[in-house]
């Protein structure tokens, strides 16, 4: 999921990127309804529909299209709904497993979560011969770039802890609609920080996300 994500922005613009991993939402609903036979009300549908709108409307102001950016972003919106679809279901099974029948804590499911993906990173490194370079890599005794690289690990951890204990109280989808929430603002940062140019489409896409998070806002509200 990550590989992927670093990938596709590689030749798409942040804004973009950002934009069209509201598609992701579509897998999440699809797959939380085959796997664990969730449905949601049609209101619930039609913020998903403003979303789809504003991926479309991103996308056709994108004019330094890129096929490859957008097969990996493709690939990445899959890796992230499977991401999502399967760790709802790993909570529940885990509780069977632990001493007192309940959920592993959020610090325990940040713990595991990273350190499994220890071993894939290991090969990754080892494959690509950068085991080697690391010890060389002039960065390592620059404290700027080392002060940087702990922010960047801090943060990183209020993340994975933020989203793993949302994820433990709300279902896949609920949770993939309120993350696509924030593609609203970082769509914006992209725009300014990158110098894209701010087109009436570019415009009209935004506005259209931030019109999909408060008709999700409203239909929560409701208890829908």
């Amino acid at each position: 999921m990550i590989g992927t994500g670093f990938w596709s922005l590689k030749t798409l613009n942040v804004a973009m990127v950002q934009v069209l991993k509201n598609l992701t939402n579509l897998l999440v609903l699809a797959g939380d309804w085959f796997l664990y036979r969730r449905s949601y009300r049609a209101n619930v549908w039609g913020c998903v529909g403003l979303m789809m709108v504003s991926a479309l409307l991103a996308a056709a102001t994108d004019l330094t299209f890129n096929a490859a950016g957008y097969l990996w972003q493709a690939v990445n919106n899959c890796f992230t709904a499977g991401y999502t679809l399967y760790l709802r279901g790993a909570m529940d099974r885990a509780a069977r497993h632990t001493s007192d029948g309940q959920r592993l804590g959020e610090f325990s499911m940040v713990f595991y979560n990273n350190l499994l993906s220890l071993p894939l990173i290991g090969m990754v490194v080892a494959s690509t011969g950068e085991a080697r370079a690391v010890g060389q890599e002039p960065a390592l005794r620059n404290p700027a770039f080392l002060l940087v690289a702990l922010l960047s690990g801090v943060l990183t951890f209020a993340l994975s802890f933020a989203s793993l204990s949302f994820l433990a109280t709300t279902t896949p989808s609920i949770y993939s609609l309120v993350g696509s929430l924030t593609k609203v603002p970082l769509s914006i940062i992209g725009l300014l920080a990158f110098n894209v140019p701010w087109t009436p489409p570019n415009l009209v896409s935004v506005l259209v996300g931030c019109a999909a998070g408060v008709v999700f806002a409203v239909v929560k509200s409701r208890g829908g």
